[in-house]
């Protein structure tokens, strides 16, 4: 045991990368006037941190890089050949969707309309290239549906757990208009304004990087877009932060899970396109990306990244895909931390949700070596 101490003791400490603040507004942990500041700041004094370096970091993740097959079926913006972005281009003519609509006996309302599905309340709507067409507030369930109880006859009886209403009753909360994710089914390349992370000359000293990514998206008419991007390193620093503004109008801020309001987005506040031109100034191809469920952070940041690491695959649901476990559950079971306590006016910390993947994975990572080490010595 002294032995193997004194073999990770030799290793050469972490050295964090420089602090990049991508927007103003946003301060480091010490000295943020937030509500937040507190769970940050007890955050980062209460950091794990295993006697690990960065390169030994970036080696014992390599097994849990996802393949293409896994990055392709969990739905992560991938390359696309010649032949897919032929078939999405047929796949895709505003004449057949036209076509479509008036076999079914809908409107087509307008010769560029689009039918989408509300994300909160399923119920279909319309938008065109100018915005939404069909007029209507949506009543929906915040809560997820969830096994109550059981009926007489041994039924599943579900409930919603935003006011515990039983699933299909009307919904408890009220918006201006529907919304969607910006996703369709079947292929949604080609990803041609999307970037991707260049490789290194030469090898860094300490490692290609390891970050954890989480992303708070904004519902506008064109889906979700991003609006707030935090990056965390292994030491529990946050490496970059910014607000983003969206390309399009806002619809919904999602302030209840976002966090994010119309104040955040003020005239100040970055680009996409600048965001993306500061991300991969630390991005490069061999970084090692850390997230929950990162296929939808990498969706709103436009950026093509293969080597991922993705929590919600390394924890899998008792049940296998599509069904995930949450991060908030993840954290509860193997951190004995609860996180995402926010209310319905600040909502989910990103820098919070980020350092619970980065933690989750070093954690895992160490044990699974001290495990191969005691393994080892029993094998002598």
């Amino acid at each position: 045991m002294e032995s193997r101490n004194r073999c990770w003791n030799s290793r050469p400490p972490y050295r964090p990368p420089p602090k990049i603040y991508g927007n103003q507004n946003i301060k480091p942990p010490s000295v943020e006037p937030t509500a937040r500041a507190g769970v940050q700041q007890a955050l980062k004094t209460d950091c794990y941190r295993p006697n690990i370096s960065q390169r030994e970091f970036e080696r014992l993740l390599q097994k849990h890089l996802l393949s293409h097959e896994q990055m392709t079926k969990l739905g992560y913006p991938t390359a696309c050949s010649a032949k897919s972005v032929n078939q999405f281009r047929r796949l895709g003519g505003v004449g057949q969707q036209q076509r479509r609509r008036a076999e079914e006996g809908l409107p087509t309302q307008g010769p560029n309309a689009k039918r989408r599905t509300c994300s909160r309340c399923a119920r279909d709507f319309f938008t065109d290239d100018h915005g939404y067409v069909t007029q209507e507030k949506c009543c929906y369930h915040w809560g997820r549906a969830y096994p109550a109880a059981r009926s007489a006859r041994g039924e599943v009886l579900m409930e919603h757990t935003c006011c515990n209403e039983e699933a299909g009753s009307p919904g408890c909360c009220h918006a201006e208009a529907h919304v969607w994710d910006g996703l369709v089914s079947g292929n949604n390349g080609p990803f041609r304004d999307f970037v991707y992370p260049m490789p290194c000359s030469r090898p860094p000293p300490d490692g290609h990087g390891v970050y954890a990514v989480d992303c708070e998206m904004c519902y506008t008419a064109r889906g979700l877009e991003l609006a707030k991007v935090t990056m965390v390193g292994m030491d529990g620093q946050r490496v970059y932060e910014s607000f983003v503004k969206p390309s399009s109008e806002v619809v919904d801020y999602n302030t209840r899970f976002s966090g994010v309001t119309a104040d955040h987005l003020n005239t100040d506040t970055k680009t996409l396109h600048q965001v993306q031109e500061d991300l991969i100034r630390l991005i490069r191809q061999k970084t090692i990306l850390v997230g929950h469920g990162l296929e939808n952070d990498l969706r709103a940041l436009k950026i093509v990244h293969t080597n991922v690491v993705d929590t919600a695959v390394v924890f899998p649901h008792i049940k296998g895909l599509p069904f995930k476990r949450s991060l908030k559950s993840l954290a509860a079971s193997f951190l004995r931390r609860e996180i995402q306590r926010g209310t319905g006016t600040d909502g989910h910390s990103s820098y919070e949700d980020a350092y619970a993947c980065m933690e989750l994975m070093l954690r895992h990572v160490t044990n699974e070596y001290e495990k191969d080490d005691r393994n080892k010595r029993r094998n002598y």
